[in-house]
């Protein structure tokens, strides 16, 4: 009986920390997914600042070349 409870014991010790441990990766992960898309939203953000307002008009012709420069290395 009680090799038999021994048995048992050991193998939730070896099962519940698994159990943890899989959670604590899944969960992890996950805010790494949250992190790596709040990055992106934010680098986006940052370069669609520094474009001009009018840049998605038809007939869109860059106003200052030193303006149009920058704003071509934000695209890049």
């Amino acid at each position: 009986m009680c090799t038999c409870l021994n048995y048992w014991l050991q193998w939730a010790s070896i099962i519940i920390p698994s159990c943890g441990l899989i959670i604590a990766i899944r969960q992890f992960n996950r805010q790494q997914r949250i992190n790596l898309f709040a990055n992106y939203t934010k680098r986006y953000h940052d370069i669609i600042l520094h474009f001009p307002e009018n840049i998605n008009d038809k007939n869109f012709t860059p106003d200052q070349p030193e303006k149009w420069d920058a704003t071509l290395r934000y695209m890049r």
